[in-house]
């Protein structure tokens, strides 16, 4: 009777933990794409200051293609990578 009620208990306490991980995977999920207000309000005062130079603006680009996940057409329209021609075949 005692082992029946602990081993109820057992299985009751391992659902609820089954359910605490999921509830903390799902929340978590969306997350990898939040980014800090704060760290963007730095990063676009900094660019837009008139007294940064072309080479902390370049910095700053590179960086924020690097948080925001920029694909290579994105950072090559911005110019932070070459273009590659394609050359023809000889």
């Amino acid at each position: 009777m005692e082992r029946d009620k602990l081993e109820a208990e057992r299985d009751e306490m391992k659902r609820y933990a089954s359910e605490l991980v999921e509830k903390v995977k799902n929340e978590v999920e969306g997350k990898e794409y939040m980014i800090d207000r704060r760290m963007i309000n730095t990063f676009l005062v900094q660019f837009l200051n008139p007294k940064s130079d072309e080479g902390t603006k370049h910095h700053m680009m590179q960086s924020m293609s690097k948080i925001l996940g920029f694909t290579m057409e994105e950072k090559q329209a911005l110019g932070l990578v070459e273009r590659h021609e394609e050359k023809p075949a000889a």
